[in-house]
């Protein structure tokens, strides 16, 4: 008995001195939809036991209901089997993200697989809980940390996700197949060092029926982006096929992770769309790596209201691109403007030969530009404003209404009006009388919409 006894007492020291996880032993637990992942611990694949109890717990309406306890763990322990949370009904709860680490040894594919395989039959009030745990990666190709999809209601929280650094690698992706992602609350989740941190996507949904992430509510959703690296992604695709982020509240921090080479924080793909949200975005360049924050392809969309700040990381617009957020957006020491290349002189080219748009700045809510006239200008010369509208989405979501005037200049002062033609599409201004030969005029345009 005693040498059993020493024997006991040698494993858990040699546990605790190699920082391997401590688990508690295999006895019953009480339960009442509640299962213990440590009771099933047979080996070192966490991931065996966490299914083990999956297939233990009750099903309620055809769904596996209840709770997968990790709190029996502590430390690092190895994930080998991928954890398939299949239900709108199942929890995993570990004991805390500075606990608790999972090491996926997963050679390919998905570590942990959250989609409802129920979905559109019931569970509308439900939705599981992932919390209270780390998931670590390594340099392992076309692995994915989390991936999201078809889930209704799924909270996510105090989760860090860490170290996918392999080749196509996902820390966290989001991918509807058959339904939607709707109403889904992150909170104090960290996305760490990953070839791409997060990407939403729909390239394998079903046309016109999952491509909402909707309704969203993300807290503290901190993304650190290595060299090299892409801290969040956004695809895009046709009008019945691209993910839709909308009617939600973002709240993301971005930061360079370390000194080493260029990265990219946030990029949106051709035809992608970032609609009608509320913003808080902040963007912590620290000065350590070059590379934009923001990266809009063409016929991209990013809309909505609220705060948006950057301290020098620049921003790159394609063709055709909406950038349309009121409220307050700094972004420092870049010089860039959606309004630019959306204005045009007068077809009849009153303004005359050689004449020019130079300067324009700001955003659709307030922009300037300056017109230098040509030689031979004529009287009445007019301006055409155009705004976007890509891929079935419009700057405004109905007709602005803007006050324009020069503000400066060489040239004398010229009163403007037109300001009530403006439409979904565009707006035409008219400038009354004659402009100087080689002389600039200033405008400010400050427009609105319900």
């Amino acid at each position: 008995m005693m040498g059993r006894l020493i024997l006991a007492w040698f494993s858990l020291c040699t546990a605790l001195v190699f920082g391997q996880a401590t688990v508690s032993p295999n006895v019953a637990k009480p339960s009442n939809k509640k299962v213990y992942a440590d009771v099933y611990q047979r080996g070192e694949d966490v991931g065996a036991a966490i299914k083990a109890a999956h297939d233990a717990l009750p099903k309620i309406g055809g769904a596996p209901t209840g709770v997968i306890s990790l709190e029996g763990y502590e430390g690092t322990v190895v994930l080998k089997t991928p954890i398939d949370i299949d239900s709108h009904s199942i929890s995993v709860v570990g004991p805390g993200k500075n606990i608790l680490t999972l090491d996926c040894m997963v050679p390919t594919g998905d570590c942990i697989r959250i989609r409802d395989k129920t979905f559109g039959q019931g569970g509308w009030v439900h939705g599981p809980y992932i919390s209270g745990l780390s998931l670590i990666g390594h340099n392992n190709p076309n692995v994915v940390g989390i991936h999201i999809g078809d889930m209704f209601r799924l909270h996510l929280q105090d989760v860090l996700v860490y170290g996918f650094t392999g080749e196509n690698d996902i820390g966290i992706l989001f991918d509807n197949n058959v339904g939607y992602t709707e109403q889904l609350n992150m909170t104090d989740v960290q996305v760490s060092n990953n070839t791409t941190g997060m990407v939403f996507t729909n390239r394998n949904g079903t046309p016109g029926k999952s491509q909402s992430y909707g309704y969203g509510n993300y807290v503290n959703v901190f993304i650190q982006v290595g060299p090299g690296q892409t801290g969040l992604s956004i695809d895009g695709g046709s009008a019945t096929m691209l993910p839709l982020i909308y009617h939600s509240q973002i709240n993301w921090i971005f930061e360079d992770l370390r000194e080493g080479g260029q990265n990219t924080l946030m990029r949106m793909a051709p035809n992608s769309a970032l609609l009608d949200n509320t913003y808080s975005i902040f963007i912590e360049d620290q000065a350590r790596n070059g590379g934009p924050w923001l990266q809009m392809a063409d016929n991209s969309a990013f809309t909505g209201f609220g705060y948006i700040q950057s301290w020098g990381r620049s921003v790159e617009l394609g063709n055709n691109v909406i950038f349309n957020v009121l409220g307050r957006v700094e972004i420092q020491a870049a010089d860039w403007s959606p309004v630019n290349g959306r204005i045009a002189l007068d077809p009849h080219g009153k303004w005359g030969s050689g004449a020019s748009i130079e300067k324009i700045s700001g955003q659709w809510q307030l922009f300037t530009f300056t017109i230098k006239a040509g030689s031979n200008p004529q009287p009445d010369p007019t301006v055409a404003v155009r705004f976007p509208n890509p891929n079935g989405q419009t700057t405004w979501r109905n007709p602005p209404l803007y006050m324009c005037k020069q503000v400066g200049g060489t040239g004398g002062l010229m009163t403007i009006s037109g300001e009530d033609t403006a439409s979904m599409n565009a707006m035409y201004l008219n400038y009354h009388g004659a402009p100087s030969p080689g002389n600039t005029y200033i405008v400010n345009c400050h427009g609105a919409a319900r």
